[in-house]
């Protein structure tokens, strides 16, 4: 288990690649899209090699990513903070990030997440 400042450092890589993707949230048309630039996954490589995992999802459905990704905890997510937590997924641990983010047009948050496997903390 990591506590404290590496806990922290690691989690605010994964803010950033949530935000890169959070920034590149729109609507076409009814559709909820997004455009997820390289950088957005490629901050977190790292040299104990990782895996990345990452989800959209609006109203339930999943718009791209993973889609058996741990879901955050809907009590826990409110449309202006992030939250993290940590987790297991495909038998190995990971640490997640997610933030909902209301989008022009769109009733409810689309709800954006990223995981990395816990190798290199």
């Amino acid at each position: 288990m990591i506590h404290g400042i590496e806990q922290r450092t690691h989690d605010r890589l994964l803010d950033r690649s949530l935000l890169a993707i959070a920034d590149r949230l729109g609507v076409d048309g009814r559709e909820v899209t997004v455009d997820i630039p390289p950088a957005a996954l490629g901050m977190l490589e790292s040299q104990a090699q990782d895996s990345i995992y990452y989800s959209v999802r609006y109203n339930g459905e999943l718009v791209t990513g993973y889609p058996d990704l741990p879901l955050p905890d809907p009590t826990r997510l409110a449309a202006s903070a992030r939250i993290h937590w940590s987790s297991s997924y495909k038998g190995r641990e990971i640490r997640l990030v997610a933030k909902a983010r209301k989008l022009y047009g769109k009733p409810m948050p689309v709800v954006i997440q990223v995981a990395e496997t816990t190798r290199a903390r």
